[in-house]
C-alpha cells in the first residue's frame, strides 16, 4: 500500500478542492493565472444560477410541496451558497494562502530526520479521519447524482430548481442534470475545505512541537536566540493561518447551524420515518462537519502553550543570566495560546465550545419538542 506524505496529502486536497478555484496557484505563469481567474468566475456564475433556481423553486411551490421537501430544498440552497460565498473569501485571502501553502510545501521538502518523522506522524494520526470525512462528503454527492434514476417521476433532475424555459426536450434536459451534477460536486468540494484547514492547522501544530524539542535542547545563549526568533515567526504564521481562514470557518458554522436547525424541524416534526432519517443524517452532518474545523483548532491551544513546558524543562538554571532572561522572556509569551475565533460572538474554537455547541443543539431540539407537543 502507498504511503501517504505530507506532499501527496497537499495534492490530494488541491484534487478535492479543483473544482472551485479557491486553492491559489504556484510558480504560476501569466496565463494560468488568467485562465484561473476566468474558471473561478465561471463556477461563481454557475453556482449563483443554481442557487436562483432552486430559489425560485422554493416560491413558486410553497404551497404545493410538503414541508420536509421545502425544508430539504432551503437545506440544499444554503449548502450551495457557500460556494459563491466561500469563492469570494478565498479571493480576496488568495495573496495570503499563496504564501502559506508555499511555505509549508517548503518545510515538507525540507525536512529531514525527525522533522520528518514529526510531519509524517501528524498525517499518519488524521488521515483516517479525514478520509472518513470527504469519504462521506462524496458519496452524498453520488446519491443525489442517483436520486433521479430511482424515482424519475416525482424527480426528474438531482435538485429541487425551476428555470423560465422548457427543461425536458434535449439536449436541454442532459444540459440541465449534468449542471445540477456540478452544482453537487462543487458543494462536496466547498466541505472538503476543512482539508486545507486542517493541513494548515495540523502543519502548525507539528512546528510547535518541532520547536519545544529545539527549546528543550537548547544549551547555550545562540540556541535560544534562534529558538525565540523562530517562535516569533511561528507565531506570525499563526495569525495568518487564523487570518486566512476565519471567514471561510465562519461561513461553515453558519451554514452548519442551520442545517442542525431545520434538521431538527422535520425530526420532531410529523414526517414521514423517510424523512425523519435524511433529516438525522443532515443533523450529525452538520456536527461532524463542525468537528472537523474545532479538532486541530483545540490541539493548537495545547500546542503553543506547550512552547512554555519545554522551556521551563530545558537547561536554563545552569546557564548564564543572558539565557534566563529570554527563557523568563518565552514562558510569559507562551501564557497567552493562540486561538481561532472566527467572530467576536463566538468563543474560541476548542472542544470545550463543541461540546456547548453539542448541548446547545440538543437542548433546541428538546425545546421545539415540547413546543410541538403543546
Amino acid at each position: 500500500m502507498t504511503k501517504l506524505t505530507p506532499q501527496k496529502a497537499i495534492r490530494y486536497m488541491k484534487l478535492l478542492t479543483a473544482i472551485n478555484c479557491t486553492v491559489p496557484l504556484q510558480n504560476s505563469t501569466r496565463f494560468q493565472l488568467m485562465r484561473f481567474k476566468v474558471q473561478r468566475c465561471i463556477v461563481w456564475i454557475h453556482a449563483v444560477v443554481t442557487l436562483v433556481a432552486m430559489m425560485f423553486a422554493f416560491f413558486y411551490n410553497i404551497h404545493n410541496f410538503s414541508l420536509p421537501r421545502l425544508i430539504q430544498i432551503c437545506s440544499v440552497a444554503t449548502a450551495i451558497l457557500q460556494i459563491p460565498w466561500q469563492i469570494l473569501c478565498f479571493t480576496q485571502q488568495y495573496n495570503r494562502l499563496q504564501y502559506l501553502i508555499l511555505e509549508m510545501e517548503d518545510h515538507f521538502i525540507r525536512a529531514e530526520g525527525q522533522e520528518r518523522e514529526i510531519y509524517q506522524h501528524y498525517i499518519d494520526k488524521n488521515k483516517v479521519l479525514y478520509a472518513i470525512s470527504t469519504g462521506s462528503v462524496h458519496v452524498s454527492a453520488v446519491l443525489f447524482w442517483v436520486q433521479p434514476f430511482v424515482n424519475s417521476e416525482e424527480q426528474p433532475f438531482p435538485l429541487d430548481a425551476l428555470y423560465p424555459f422548457n427543461v425536458y426536450y434535449q439536449p436541454m434536459h442532459t444540459i440541465i442534470f449534468l449542471s445540477q451534477c456540478i452544482a453537487i460536486y462543487q458543494v462536496a468540494a466547498t466541505v472538503c475545505h476543512n482539508c486545507l484547514f486542517g493541513l494548515l492547522v495540523w502543519f502548525t501544530i507539528a512546528r510547535f512541537e518541532i520547536l519545544s524539542n529545539n527549546f528543550r535542547n537548547a544549551t547555550n545563549i545562540r540556541d535560544i536566540i534562534t529558538c525565540i526568533l523562530e517562535h516569533l515567526k511561528l507565531i506570525r504564521y499563526t495569525q495568518d493561518v487564523i487570518a486566512s481562514m476565519s471567514t471561510a470557518i465562519l461561513i461553515v458554522m453558519i451554514i452548519c447551524s442551520l442545517s442542525i436547525i431545520v434538521g431538527g424541524l422535520v425530526i420532531i416534526g410529523d414526517a414521514e420515518i423517510a424523512d425523519k432519517i435524511n433529516f438525522a443524517v443532515m443533523f450529525i452532518a452538520g456536527l461532524f462537519q463542525v468537528y472537523m474545523y474545532v479538532l486541530p483548532s483545540d490541539h493548537l491551544i495545547s500546542a503553543t502553550t506547550n512552547i512554555a513546558n519545554a522551556v521551563y524543562n530545558s537547561d536554563w538554571f545552569n546557564q548564564e543570566l543572558a539565557f534566563q532572561s529570554n527563557v523568563l522572556y518565552v514562558l510569559f509569551r507562551s501564557q497567552t495560546p493562540l486561538t481561532i475565533q472566527v467572530s467576536s460572538m463566538i468563543p474560541a474554537l476548542s472542544l470545550n465550545y463543541f461540546s456547548s455547541y453539542v448541548s446547545s443543539a440538543f437542548s433546541y431540539l428538546m425545546s421545539l419538542r415540547v413546543l410541538f407537543l403543546e
